[in-house]
């Protein structure tokens, strides 16, 4: 996956999990499956995070192409 796709994913994970800290805010219950639920959110956000960093790291080493170059 892209840098950019890493981030959107990213973002789908940090909207999951403030879904769950509201569910967990408003629920008069025991918390403690949506507690589990955001910790494994958080680990799957820092797994997220680390392919991203990943694919910066290997797009920006990658060359630039000029589009204006003639093909040949």
């Amino acid at each position: 996956m892209s840098f950019e796709d890493e981030m959107r994913e990213l973002e789908n994970q940090l909207a999951e999990m403030e879904r769950l800290a509201r569910e967990v805010e408003s629920t008069g219950g025991d918390p403690s499956d949506l507690l589990h639920s955001l910790a494994e959110g958080a680990k799957q956000a820092q797994e997220t995070i680390e392919r991203a960093k990943r694919a910066a790291e290997t797009e920006a080493a990658a060359p630039l192409v000029d589009p204006d170059a003639a093909a040949t």
